[in-house]
């Protein structure tokens, strides 16, 4: 409940809490992400981190801001 409210704002951003290996690059724990789509079906979230490269993570993994 507290994602849906939170995607009621324009920019939701959080912090990595694990890193993520991908063919579309490394996203390090730690890193500062954007969260762009909270998936309702699973537990997945689009992000994505600064240089605009996007990475779907487990929703449990994004510490919000």
């Amino acid at each position: 409940k507290l994602w849906r409210e939170l995607m009621g704002k324009k920019v939701v951003k959080g912090n990595v809490t694990k890193t993520y290996h991908t063919a579309n690059g490394t996203l390090y724990k730690g890193s500062k992400v954007r969260v762009e789509d909270v998936s309702s079906k699973t537990e997945k979230t689009r992000v994505s981190d600064e240089t605009g490269r996007i990475f779907w993570v487990h929703r449990s993994d994004v510490q919000l801001v």
